[in-house]
């Protein structure tokens, strides 16, 4: 965790400044552009901006959350990954207060039947539940999420502290920090 912060500090020094002459420009411009996806979202930045409609259609913004630490979960209701991991980081966040650790769950998928059915069976009640049906926030491109889950944990300030992690590692670091 965090070594992408020093692929993307090496593209910015040197391959976005014309020093790397070795590769050719079809290559060159895949390795920016993953850079570019990168440095949003890196270990000690602010997290994007996001805000996003819940199951009453209502917009919610992840940095008006006043919890301690925001996990930022994203997932594809039919993904079999996402249908183990889920519960996991439910069982972790639902010892912990809502101001203490609240969870902002992102569906990634379009289908608002599917998404608030999968809400119902794994309880998610007590979460921050958000979809973009109209795809217009583009959280994909901010966040870097090429499949799912992704997991973030948010300090108060919104900092990203850790990313891409899983419900046993995201159960540890809360551990550390809050115990």
């Amino acid at each position: 965790m965090g070594h992408d912060g020093v692929f993307v500090h090496i593209v910015y020094k040197y391959f976005m400044t014309g020093q790397v002459n070795w590769i050719d420009d079809v290559k060159l411009t895949n390795i920016i552009d993953k850079a570019m996806r990168l440095n949003p979202n890196l270990i000690g930045k602010k997290a994007p901006f996001l805000k996003l409609k819940n199951e009453n259609n209502e917009y919610k913004d992840l940095h008006k959350i006043t919890s301690d630490y925001t996990v930022l979960s994203f997932y594809d209701p039919d993904c079999g990954h996402c249908k183990k991991e889920i519960p996991k980081i439910k069982n972790v966040t639902d010892g912990f207060s809502k101001k203490v650790v609240q969870v902002y769950a992102v569906c990634t998928e379009f289908d608002s039947t599917i998404w608030k059915q999968f809400i119902k069976k794994n309880q998610l009640d007590k979460w921050i539940n958000v979809i973009d049906i109209e795809n217009q926030s583009n959280f994909r491109r901010k966040y870097n999420i090429m499949g799912t889950p992704r997991l973030y944990l948010l300090d108060k300030n919104k900092v990203i502290i850790a990313k891409q992690i899983d419900s046993s590692t995201l159960e540890e670091i809360l551990n550390k920090r809050i115990n």
